[in-house]
C-alpha cells in the first residue's frame, strides 16, 4: 500500500526547504538527503510516483 502524501504549496515547500537548511545545513550530506526527501515527497503528491521510484531505488546517490 502507498503512503498518500499531502501536497504542499509553493510557500509551505520554500519555509520546509528553508528550516531544513537552517537545522541542518552544516551537514552537506543529511540536508541535501533531506532536500531530496522532501523534493520526492512533494513530486508524488502530484502523481509522479513511479518516476520518484526509479529515483530512489534505481538511480544511485552520491553525496560527498
Amino acid at each position: 500500500m502507498t503512503k498518500k502524501v499531502a501536497t504542499i504549496t509553493p510557500r509551505q515547500f520554500a519555509a520546509k526547504l528553508r528550516k531544513i537548511n537552517e537545522e541542518y545545513g552544516w551537514d552537506k550530506e543529511k540536508v541535501h538527503r533531506m532536500a531530496d526527501e522532501l523534493m520526492a515527497d512533494t513530486l508524488k503528491s502530484l502523481g509522479y510516483g513511479n518516476g520518484i521510484k526509479i529515483y530512489t531505488e534505481e538511480i544511485n546517490k552520491w553525496y560527498s
